[in-house]
């Protein structure tokens, strides 16, 4: 009898420890199914993100790298600086085309919202119309051949103007920031070569001239606001006719000159150092 009693407590005891075991196992189970439907649901998210970044950063950057800029030049000064004194002349009417490409670096955005860059233009014209300039002594006039003395505009043959046009490229670093949604703002400093004609009146000037250029903008979307200064100087080879040459007939050679003999003693060259300074604001459109 005893023995059965004891048989009995054996195995009721033996079902509790199954039933509890079963039990622990049960809510291991759940619990390892919660904790991977977690962490699908977290690889999820962070797929989801990823790809919403990516789309940004397609939208934001790769899809407005390029740029296309109409510029309206406010002021610009060109100074003639050979003559004793320097001559200045003032813009009265400017404008300003350029067309390019920012490369962004690094490929995703640094904290999200900052990129740097490096902007080239193939091609930057820019025109720039100036005032006559007014001598008291000796009224309207422009300086003759650098000497810092004046010609009055009776005794000019053509009065064209002071015109100035240039074409160039640039290149240069800039710092882009994407606080919020599609709007950005950067700054940026170029260096621009070109070559520059200057037509005053009957002379001509042209030479290479080294510019450099620094600006900030504005965007949203496709459309951005930028203002910028720019200047550079040199020297330009000055072409224009010698009213005073006796040219036609050879001394030396008691006869007529050729045509190419004419024409060198009919245009005078020389050097004339010029420097221009401006600033503008521009139009931008990014695509």
């Amino acid at each position: 009898m005893a023995f059965r009693w004891k048989l009995c407590m054996f195995l009721v005891g033996a079902l509790g420890v199954q039933s509890v075991y079963a039990q622990e196992n049960g809510a291991t189970g759940v619990t390892q199914d919660v904790d991977s439907l977690y962490n699908v649901v977290n690889e999820l998210n962070s797929q989801l993100d990823e790809v919403k970044m990516n789309e940004k950063n397609e939208a934001v950057w790769k899809k407005r790298a390029k740029y296309f800029n109409i510029g309206y030049i406010t002021n610009q000064e060109l100074t003639l600086e050979d003559a004793e004194s320097d001559f200045k002349w003032e813009s009265k009417f400017g404008m300003d085309l350029n067309w390019g490409r920012t490369y962004y670096i690094p490929k995703k955005p640094l904290f999200g919202m900052l990129k740097f860059g490096i902007d080239w233009s193939w091609m930057d014209l820019n025109y720039v119309m100036y005032k006559d300039y007014e001598d008291e002594t000796s009224g309207m006039g422009m300086p003759s051949g650098g000497s810092g003395s004046y010609y009055d505009e009776e005794d000019d043959e053509l009065a064209l103007g002071v015109h100035q046009l240039e074409y160039g490229m640039r290149i240069g670093p800039s710092i882009t920031v994407n606080p919020v949604d599609h709007l950005k703002v950067g700054t940026y400093f170029h260096f621009m070569p070109s070559y520059s004609l200057i037509l005053i009146d009957d002379e001509f000037n042209h030479g290479y001239v080294s510019h450099f250029v620094f600006g900030g903008q504005v965007a949203y979307k496709a459309i951005s606001l930028g203002v910028e200064g720019r200047w550079g100087k040199a020297k330009y080879t000055n072409l224009s006719f010698d009213d005073e040459g006796d040219y036609g007939y050879d001394d030396t050679m008691d006869g007529d000159l050729s045509v190419g003999d004419m024409l060198d003693e009919a245009i005078s060259k020389k050097k004339i150092k010029f420097r221009n300074k401006s600033f503008r604001i521009y139009l931008s459109f990014r695509f």
